[in-house]
């Protein structure tokens, strides 16, 4: 018969400044563990919080245009409103010139001064509302168009017809040749 012969070692436990380092080292692993579960979670979380946020941009924008678009459409109505009622205000007023048979002498920036025809326009405000830009336009003999712009306030005519208040402009003008 054979005789194994078992060599027996000692199993050494370690001391405990050993073991504590096991241990101390195993707990910080798995709070890593931990701590990475949660900043996975929260990372989740926060690509969720992110998808939301951008739902919720795409919204605003589309009712932005929305609302950019019916703005436009409340700028055109009330430019189209403003001139209707310039239109309806202008087809109030009314004028009348009358060319005088005689001349008069006029003189121009430099000095020069020559015979000019005159005429006198009365413009009559028949409309509810003052007039604050008058401008009157015309063409003189050779069929050039003139203009100028008589800076006054054009108050409405009373109940009887008459003016609120009248102005009178000295201005000559040679174009009426």
């Amino acid at each position: 018969m054979m005789l194994l012969a078992v060599h027996h070692h000692d199993i050494q436990y370690g001391n405990v400044s050993g073991w504590l380092e096991a241990v101390a080292t195993v707990g910080a692993a798995v709070l890593a563990g931990f701590a990475l579960c949660a900043v996975r979670k929260a990372y989740k979380d926060q690509g969720r919080l992110i998808g939301m946020q951008r739902e919720s941009i795409d919204a605003q924008q589309k009712i932005n245009a929305e609302q950019a678009r019916v703005l436009d459409l409340q700028a055109r109505d009330l430019a189209s409103s403003l001139a209707e009622r310039i239109a309806a205000q202008a087809a109030l007023v009314y004028t009348t010139a009358k060319i005088d048979p005689g001349y008069g002498r006029a003189s121009d920036a430099s000095g020069n001064v020559t015979d000019v025809r005159l005429a006198t326009v009365l413009v009559s405000n028949t409309s509810r509302q003052p007039i604050y830009d008058l401008r009157l336009r015309w063409k003189d003999p050779s069929g050039v168009t003139q203009m100028r712009d008589m800076g006054a306030v054009l108050l409405p005519l009373s109940p009887t017809g008459e003016p609120l208040r009248t102005f009178t402009s000295s201005r000559r003008d040679r174009s009426f040749g």
